[in-house]
C-alpha cells in the first residue's frame, strides 16, 4: 500500500505558515516615528535652555538696574553745593563716587563683564556676559506733568542692555524729598 504524500502549503497564497518579525517598510515607518519624536524633544529642550537664559540675563539686569536706581535715589534731586539742576555730572565730577545729586547721573553709561557698585566693589556677571547701563534724568512739572527744567519732580529711566541685547527698562519719580541726611 502506498503512503499518502504529505502536502505542503504554500506561504505565498496567504495559507499555511505564519510570519513573524517586521517587514522593511514598517522599520522604516517604525525609524521615522521615532526620529520625528526625537527631534521634536530635543527642539524643545533647545528652547527650554534658551529660555532658561533669557530669564537669568533679565533677573540680573533688573538686579544690576536696582542697584543703580537704589543709588541714585539716595542723592539729593538738587545739587546741595549751589542748587544747580544742570543734567549731567559738574566738572571734576569724574565718577559715580563724586555724584552729589540725581542728575549727576544723567548720560551715566557702564558697560561691562563686571560693574563696579558705588561702594567699589566688583560685581561679577560670570561666563564674559556684557551688559550695558544707561541713565536719563528729566526733570518734570508733577509725577506726570511735562518736562521743565525747572521742575520739582524728576524721572530717572535706567536700561539695561543684556547680552543677549533685551533691554530691561526700570523707571523711578523723585522728587525734593530724595535727601541725602
Amino acid at each position: 500500500m502506498a503512503h499518502p504524500m504529505p502536502t505542503i502549503k504554500s506561504s505565498r497564497n496567504g495559507q499555511g505558515c505564519r510570519r513573524s518579525g517586521f517587514t522593511l517598510i514598517e522599520a522604516m515607518i517604525a525609524s521615522t516615528i521615532v526620529a520625528v519624536a526625537v527631534i521634536g524633544v530635543a527642539g524643545l529642550m533647545a528652547s527650554s535652555a534658551g529660555q532658561a537664559q533669557y530669564a537669568a540675563e533679565t533677573a540680573n539686569a533688573i538686579a544690576l538696574g536696582r542697584q543703580l536706581m537704589e543709588e541714585i535715589a539716595a542723592k539729593p534731586l538738587i545739587d546741595p553745593t549751589d542748587g544747580s539742576r544742570t543734567l549731567g555730572a559738574e566738572a571734576g565730577e569724574t565718577s559715580r563716587t563724586l555724584f552729589d545729586n540725581v542728575d549727576d547721573y544723567h548720560g551715566y553709561l557702564d558697560a561691562t563683564t563686571a560693574i563696579k557698585t558705588a561702594t567699589g566693589d566688583w560685581y561679577v556677571l560670570g561666563d564674559g556676559q556684557k551688559y550695558e547701563r544707561r541713565v536719563r534724568v528729566q526733570y518734570l512739572t508733577s509725577p506726570s506733568g511735562p518736562a521743565d527744567p525747572n521742575g520739582d519732580f524728576a524721572l530717572v529711566t535706567v536700561t539695561i542692555t543684556t547680552p543677549g541685547a533685551t533691554p530691561v527698562v526700570l523707571k523711578q519719580i523723585m522728587t525734593k524729598g530724595n535727601l541725602k541726611m
